[in-house]
């Protein structure tokens, strides 16, 4: 499991910054900025949010 985590976190660290240099052309730094500041804060939410959920037996 662990290196096809570090698999996608590779590929989604690639596609995040062609991503934001595109989005930085087009609607400027300053909105690229905000933008990711809004993705890393939901994230965050819903990182904490599915560690305070209880496991089910599923999980």
């Amino acid at each position: 499991m662990v290196p096809w985590v570090w698999g996608i976190n590779g590929a989604c660290s690639v596609l995040g910054s062609i991503l934001a240099w595109g989005f930085a052309l087009n609607f400027g730094y300053n909105m690229t900025i905000w933008t990711g500041i809004v993705i890393y804060m939901l994230g965050a939410i819903t990182i904490a949010t599915r560690s305070a959920a209880p496991l089910s037996e599923s999980e």
